[in-house]
């Protein structure tokens, strides 16, 4: 779905879909001349998606190319952990891309063969548009509205089980994928059976930028909104463990959302690690481990996951050992 921008079609943009049948060698789009001279242009400016927006800026800056990245939010990442999104951001500007943060787009013009684009208080000129526009489902043509279905931008409202706002209809808003296949396995459960299956948290979010970005479960936020003071966040930065120095990698860090009884309620790590060891950690979400069996995870297996696994052992050692002071405390002015 394409953004309602004024003079966006007034202008030559492409989008992932056409990058994407070019690398496929696809005729109908990619064989003009015209459009491999938008692919050739040095200067690129990338809006849209800022998951897909920040993948492609950098693949397009390692090939040579300018390019300015543009997000209406005042981060880049705002659904990510604040951490997370400054270690991205700062990774973006060092690599020579121009982020511009809390900058909407307003107008779009093309003007003597450069495009140009309003977006905040800033008038940018660029060669080339690439459009990295939000997946939507297309509910149009369906009459949900006559049946009692409430759909927004993003496709339809539904519960944790699932379920639409007619308790008789059921639908998930993801292309196929593995996280969709899962959910097409809930909603057949609750179907045949009973609307009693929820959906997992344990989905894995994976940013293919570098350094890597990887999520499952709630962020702090989120857990703090929902358990209060009983979140406790536990953190470990790449650039303290040896490993990393030896090979100076030291950008990135793990973090696990946990619960005082140590039920762990999500995940973020970045770095070059990110993918393996978040799937570790939804594995153990799913198998209902707690953050004291990822401590005892051997160091063949991610020392940066096993550590800061730990610090929930250090954090119990130091509580247990206050406790048992306040308890021989009390215990003593009894006894007097």
């Amino acid at each position: 779905m394409l953004p309602e921008i004024p003079g966006l079609q007034t202008v030559n943009y492409l989008t992932l879909t056409d990058l994407s049948s070019a690398n496929l060698g696809q005729d109908s789009s990619a064989g003009s001349q015209q459009f491999r001279q938008q692919l050739t242009a040095q200067s690129w400016l990338v809006m849209g998606n800022p998951y897909q927006g920040a993948e492609i800026s950098q693949m397009l800056q390692r090939s040579g190319k300018t390019v300015t990245l543009i997000s209406p939010k005042v981060q880049l990442l705002p659904q990510e952990e604040p951490i997370a999104n400054y270690l991205i951001q700062g990774q973006l500007e060092a690599q020579g891309i121009r982020l511009l943060t809390d900058s909407p787009v307003k107008l779009i013009r093309q003007i003597d063969g450069q495009q140009w684009v309003q977006a905040g208080d800033r008038a940018i000129e660029t060669t080339q548009i690439l459009l990295c526009s939000q997946q939507t489902p297309n509910t149009q043509g369906l009459n949900l509205e006559a049946v009692g279905v409430q759909t927004t931008k993003t496709g339809t409202v539904t519960n944790q089980y699932l379920q639409t706002t007619n308790p008789h209809i059921y639908a998930y808003n993801q292309p196929y994928t593995a996280t969709s296949a899962q959910q097409m396995q809930t909603v057949i459960k609750n179907i045949l059976i009973s609307p009693l299956f929820p959906i997992s948290n344990q989905v894995i979010k994976l940013m293919y930028t570098q350094p890597r970005l990887a999520r499952s479960g709630m962020t702090e936020y989120e857990a703090r909104q929902r358990y209060g003071k009983r979140v406790i966040t536990l953190r470990e930065y790449v650039k303290a463990q040896p490993l990393a120095q030896i090979q100076e990698d030291l950008t990135g860090f793990c973090q696990l959302v946990v619960l005082n009884n140590g039920v762990i309620l999500g995940a973020t790590i970045v770095g070059s690690q990110a993918m393996e060891l978040i799937s570790l950690v939804a594995l153990a979400m799913r198998s209902h481990l707690r953050v004291a069996d990822l401590a005892q995870l051997p160091e063949v297996h991610g020392s940066l996951l096993q550590r800061t696994a730990a610090q929930w052992l250090d954090r119990q050692s130091k509580f247990y050992h206050l406790w048992q002071e306040l308890k021989n405390k009390f215990r003593g002015e009894e006894s007097s």
